[in-house]
């Protein structure tokens, strides 16, 4: 189940899928197969080009970080996010997940960066950039854990919990919290097209607080109009949302 529930998950991340489409207005998404989500990305295409860095990653930054300007941080299922590589450009050391090797090679070449490809003890590959401050590694979130490089001083979650399937939403969440060190914050911003949230659960306080109010302490930060910012990245003509918005939360590691 663990291939199913991160391929429904990344297949909602970047909001490409043209037969998702018409989930996104019902506000409920269906799973997309580990297949479908590998052909994806071997077709070499990235239909939303997330080429803004997330302005509240910007904004937050400090609390997310808690100010070390040395931080270990976490990127769960990141496809070709550019807010990784916008990470490392700022100091610090960076993880990144992703299921489909065809998107780590994707981010390479779609940035322009040198980087060399190793296999971890427990089989995974990974490819290093930054002269190995960027580990980005390739496959299941649920198979990577602490054992490979420890535990992280944060992790920051964009659109990365939205669309996994409610009955694996818990295990999601207990599974950042094992990677965390102690104090160590969750910054999770969702994005809202149309007033519909992507995933199988609204993004609300109440449902971040249910399910990970036990080990974490949650803050809603805002809730904001990103319109004008993201409109145009998004490449999809068949898919063009009036308006869009992202959700920003807080939670910090509970001891």
């Amino acid at each position: 189940m663990a291939h199913q529930q991160q391929d429904s998950h990344e297949h909602h991340h970047h909001h490409h899928d043209h037969g998702d489409h018409g989930d996104h207005e019902h506000g409920h998404g269906e799973p997309a197969t580990h297949d479908d989500w590998l052909k994806y990305w071997e077709q070499g295409e990235d239909d939303w080009e997330h080429s803004i860095v997330d302005q509240f990653l910007i904004k937050y930054l400090d609390r997310l970080t808690a100010g070390n300007k040395r931080a270990t941080i976490l990127v769960p299922l990141c496809g070709t996010s550019v807010d990784i590589k916008w990470l490392c450009e700022q100091g610090y050391k960076v993880v990144g997940v992703e299921l489909a090797e065809a998107a780590a090679k994707l981010f390479f070449t779609k940035y322009k960066l040198e980087y060399k490809v190793t296999t971890a003890d427990n089989g995974l590959t990974v490819y290093e950039g930054f002269n190995g401050n960027l580990k980005y590694v390739v496959g299941d979130f649920f198979v990577f854990n602490k054992d490979m490089y420890g535990t992280f001083d944060c992790l920051w979650d964009l659109n990365s919990f939205d669309p996994i399937n409610k009955d694996d939403k818990q295990r999601y969440v207990d599974h950042c919290h094992s990677l965390l060190k102690p104090n160590g914050p969750i910054l999770l911003g969702s994005y809202i097209f149309d007033d519909h949230y992507c995933g199988p659960m609204p993004v609300t306080l109440d449902t971040i607080q249910s399910l990970y109010g036990n080990k974490f302490t949650v803050e809603h930060l805002e809730l904001t109009d990103i319109t004008m910012v993201m409109r145009d990245t998004i490449k999809d003509v068949e898919w063009k949302p009036n308006k869009i918005e992202e959700t920003v939360f807080i939670m910090t590691r509970k001891n």
